[in-house]
């Protein structure tokens, strides 16, 4: 039969993430798109391979690139004040302390002909980098949204993980959270605490851990947080070798085995025009010299970010990113 043109549906989508009071409206760089998540099991027997196919599970996935907005630093920030352990899918209802509220995600076309779709108890399951630099995009990597579902509820629901809504709202776009620029970097540990340049400014990965939390009647129930481990790469310039090695500690004072390389690190600062970030006890935990025609005797250098534990218990946040400086 042939095919109507016009009821091939195409177009963008705006992405917006709803937590608590706190509400994110996104645009991404390109392309959304949505993994419905279906686990399955197969069951073989002497008869022949692969009889039956089981349904185990659906969870729902919602994927894209953020466009490189400041005003989106403040959802990968929401990240570092997690309990480790805690939900991911869920925040404090505001109105009653007591009470945990499901977040929740709206993938609205810009087609104002489609419905928007709403997904329930959605945590992210995967974050970008942050890249800081004049010559590229402020995210890296996909920003992934994993829906469990509404809480106490069947899957056998027909509103269990989404439903759908009129399509309302519009762009939330400001041309001057849009930056890129040089940045200004510094470290504790090399070049004697003082501002240094790179070759293509510095990236932050978070390493999120996200663990699916499952039973045998529903599948993914829950999303717990697995806590973060934070590292920046950077490739210094105007660093000398001498000054590298001292800060490695390969070998003499500050190298013998066992030793904590983030335990006596301080801060590694980047500053910029209205884009702030810090990585708090970053110990160098990788790099290297190149002897080439075309490449800089200082190779990439990475920083882990080290764990401080507040006197409560609760472990101080391992990574900053914002638009203010950080205290």
């Amino acid at each position: 039969m042939p095919t109507d043109r016009y009821a091939v549906i195409r177009g963008p989508a705006l992405v917006t993430f709803v937590t608590g009071a706190s509400s994110y409206k996104m645009i991404s760089e390109g392309d959304v798109t949505v993994d419905y998540g279906i686990t399955t099991a197969t069951q073989s027997a002497s008869i022949g391979a692969d009889i039956a196919t089981f349904r185990t599970s659906s969870s729902p996935v919602v994927s894209f690139t953020p466009l490189g907005l400041t005003g989106y630093l403040p959802l990968l920030m929401s990240l570092a004040a997690l309990p480790y352990g805690g939900t991911m899918v869920g925040a404090m209802n505001n109105a009653n302390p007591a009470v945990m509220a499901d977040n929740t995600l709206i993938v609205q076309p810009l087609n104002q002909a489609q419905q928007q779709q709403t997904f329930y108890g959605v945590g992210i399951s995967a974050a970008p980098g942050v890249t800081f630099s004049a010559n590229a995009s402020l995210f890296d990597g996909t920003l992934s949204f994993k829906a469990a579902g509404k809480n106490a509820v069947a899957v056998t629901d027909p509103a269990k993980y989404f439903d759908y809504q009129q399509n309302v709202g519009a762009v939330n776009y400001d041309p001057a959270q849009l930056v890129r620029q040089a940045y200004t970097i510094t470290s504790a540990s090399i070049n004697g605490g003082q501002p240094f340049q790179t070759a293509g400014g510095a990236k932050l990965a978070l390493g999120l851990k996200a663990t699916d939390l499952k039973s045998d009647a529903e599948g993914v129930y829950d999303i717990s947080f697995g806590g973060l481990t934070p590292v920046i790469t950077l490739t210094p310039i105007g660093i000398t070798q001498a000054a590298l090695e001292a800060a490695l500690h390969v070998q003499g004072p500050g190298a013998a085995i066992g030793s904590n390389i983030t335990a006596a690190a301080g801060n590694l600062d980047i500053v910029g025009v209205g884009v702030f970030a810090r990585l708090p006890l970053a110990g160098i935990r990788k790099a290297g010299i190149v002897h080439g025609a075309t490449a800089d005797l200082i190779g990439a250098v990475e920083f882990v970010g080290g764990v401080a534990v507040n006197q409560d218990g609760t472990l101080a946040q391992r990574f900053y990113v914002g638009t203010v400086a950080p205290a």
